[in-house]
């Protein structure tokens, strides 16, 4: 997992975030399984790390070595069945598929209207609304919140503090979907 500021801590990766999320989730469902999370300075990688990987997230499991995120999706749910993360659900795949895009482009002043993005939360509020399900696929967590999440918190979190703009309050099953993935997670980091 890519290391924080003081180069030890849990960082801001979205991407490490979604795979740590699924290890959550694969250690709630199996109190037998475990792992162990190592935070990587990519400034300063250690030897052994470049060794072995060149990118983040890494799945290091045995002699296996694992950086593509759909890989260790599939590795996770075809070694640990305990509880599938993969979904096959193309329209819930479709909706949130460009809202990270639409963000980076705006934090890094390709676009700086936001309004690429407004429609693109805009899009999920909606597919929320209509779908009525406590998560983007159902009533189930699957690997598409354990993505989508951390993508809505950076949104949120990094929007906010850069460019003093907000996810609209009226996109109130968007909000809603942020609370509940924010409660559960919360609950089970601390277990």
């Amino acid at each position: 997992m890519l290391a924080g500021r003081d180069g030890r801590s849990k960082g801001a990766c979205p991407f490490c975030q979604d795979m740590f999320l699924k290890l959550l989730i694969k250690r709630e469902a199996d109190n037998d399984f475990s792992f162990d999370v190592i935070t990587i300075n990519c400034k300063n990688p250690p030897k052994e790390f470049k060794e072995i990987s060149k990118k983040l997230p890494a799945l290091v499991h045995g002699d296996m070595v694992l950086n593509d995120i759909d890989d260790i999706e599939d590795y996770l749910d075809s070694n640990y069945p305990n509880y599938k993360l993969a979904l096959q659900d193309p329209d819930a795949f479709k909706i949130q598929s460009n809202v990270f895009k639409r963000f980076t482009y705006l934090i890094k002043d390709v676009h700086n209207n936001p309004q690429a993005l407004i429609d693109e939360l805009e899009k999920i509020d909606s597919f929320l609304r209509e779908r009525g399900t406590k998560y983007i696929s159902g009533n189930q967590i699957t690997s598409l919140d354990c993505s989508l999440w951390p993508k809505l918190q950076h949104i949120r979190v990094a929007s906010e503090y850069l460019l003093n703009f907000t996810i609209p309050t009226q996109f109130s099953a968007l909000w809603s979907y942020l609370g509940i993935i924010i409660k559960i997670f919360k609950k089970k980091k601390m277990k």
